[in-house]
């Protein structure tokens, strides 16, 4: 059998072991709890730093496109028809059919067509008559035109042939050009 000074030690030690087993389940356990919920916080944090980092670069990318499609806004509007200011369409129009030499024949709306604030829109019949890498030129000409118009609708007829007897070889034709357009109207009210 064991001793009483053997029972003391193993008693002493089954008593530190004890001592040391509930300071580490009362000082260690609670300690160890608090590090895992820091952790988590942490984790938390840098998750919603990431989110508010990549909020942030899509609003900035954002802001970059809307101030590029604002340049290109106050260029077409710089570019555009203002009221009143019909005359000098028709003038500038009349100008390019006689440079290409296109015999043309245009019909301005009576009233523009209100699209949304500051912008309208007339409707522009114009029939054209000449060969036809003239109107190919004339075409690309209104393409490229100061004021920004839009094509809604274009047709190419070839002329009538009024007499029996056959056209000269390598004579053109007249071809005739019936475009339907809108031309963009600065519509300050």
């Amino acid at each position: 059998m064991l001793e009483t000074h053997e029972k003391k030690v193993i008693y002493i030690t089954a008593a530190i072991g004890s001592l040391l087993l509930l300071i580490a389940v009362l000082m260690i356990y609670p300690k160890y709890n608090s590090i895992v919920r820091v952790n988590q916080s942490i984790t938390n944090a840098r998750m919603q730093l990431e989110l508010r980092y990549e909020k942030t670069k899509r609003l900035h990318r954002s802001q970059i496109s809307l101030s590029t499609v604002q340049k290109l806004v106050d260029e077409i509007y710089g570019r555009l028809l203002k009221k009143g200011e019909e005359l000098q369409f028709i003038l500038a129009m009349e100008g390019l059919a006689e440079k290409l030499q296109v015999k043309q024949s245009l019909v301005l709306g009576p009233a523009p067509r209100h699209i949304q604030k500051n912008l309208a829109a007339f409707s522009l019949d114009i029939s054209a008559a000449g060969n036809f890498p003239n109107l190919m030129e004339y075409l690309e000409a209104l393409e490229k035109n100061q004021y920004p118009l839009t094509i809604l609708y274009f047709n190419f007829a070839g002329a009538e042939e009024k007499s029996a007897v056959a056209p000269e070889v390598g004579v053109q034709r007249p071809i005739t050009l019936t475009i339907k357009a809108e031309v963009y109207v600065q519509d300050k009210e």
